[in-house]
């Protein structure tokens, strides 16, 4: 059938028509009322997800902020280790010339007579 076709029934419908015309449309008001709900249901389950998904990325990127802070800290650990060795080293060179300073001579003429 033809659009104008289709448009001259809808416009003159037969009497008895007319009921099963109304039949017709109800069922599709109701087909379309189930499907509505169908679908709304799936649009709070998706926004229930995407709220979950942005409270996971937002936990993610706080634990990614934390991690790129310790590493961080771990890049300076090495100069940090190394700047504590030479000050070790530096301080055990003063300590051996400190000692080495107040050892008495070992000049057998700075011996006292026992």
């Amino acid at each position: 059938m033809s659009t104008s076709a289709k448009a001259k029934a809808v416009e003159k419908p037969a009497e008895g028509s007319l009921e099963s015309v109304f039949e017709i449309l109800e069922r599709k008001v109701e087909a379309l009322s189930m499907r509505l709900a169908e679908v709304n249901a799936a649009n709070a389950k998706l926004s229930a997800s995407a709220a979950e998904a942005g409270r996971e990325n937002e936990r993610l990127a706080g634990e990614l902020e934390k991690a790129r802070q310790a590493s961080g800290r771990e890049g300076e650990l090495p100069e940090k280790l190394s700047r504590q060795a030479s000050e070790r080293e530096a301080v055990r060179a003063r300590i051996e010339r400190l000692i080495k300073n107040l050892e008495p001579s070992e000049d057998p003429r700075d011996r006292s007579p026992d």
